[in-house]
């Protein structure tokens, strides 16, 4: 569960792989165009959500190693409605669960504001996913990966810039 940085949605994932948008004012769920699941299938349980520090994207991790990435857009068709969370690419990456996912944002070479994305997992590896790459229903790509353990099994991630 997770607040958006502006508090105006309340992030929560479920056992059954769904994300419910609540309205903190209100406590009503947001009736949304597309609802917000992780898989078309029987989905895994969500172990962590987290919200980029501008609120533009959120990320899940579930009980079966998936990482998924969601945007704050638009809804394809409706640019006169208002801007909704849209699935935009998933990954199973790491070889077994998955104990930290956190964003993270530096400047590119034109001093933009570039969104990252990473995960840790028991398997004593993080990945840094490329967010820009991601595309409305595509793979989440992978951008680096590297080991950063050979003992001890790591158990949260966050940004330290």
């Amino acid at each position: 569960m997770q607040f958006t940085p502006d508090g105006t949605e309340l992030l929560v994932g479920q056992r059954d792989g769904k994300i419910q948008v609540i309205e903190p004012t209100s406590g009503k769920y947001k009736k949304l165009t597309q609802p917000l699941k992780v898989s078309e299938e029987k989905s895994p349980a969500i172990k962590h959500l987290v919200v980029s520090e501008d609120g533009s994207y959120f990320a899940t991790s579930d009980a079966h190693r998936g990482v998924c990435l969601f945007k704050k857009d638009h809804v394809i068709g409706q640019a006169d409605k208002e801007k909704e969370w849209i699935f935009n690419g998933k990954i199973l990456s790491h070889e077994i669960e998955i104990t930290g996912l956190c964003f993270g944002q530096s400047l590119d070479e034109n001093d933009q504001v570039l969104h990252r994305l990473f995960s840790i997992g028991a398997d004593r590896r993080c990945f840094e996913y490329n967010i820009k790459e991601a595309k409305l229903h595509t793979s989440l790509p992978v951008l680096k990966c590297f080991d950063i353990e050979l003992e001890a099994k790591p158990t949260a991630c966050i940004w330290y810039p």
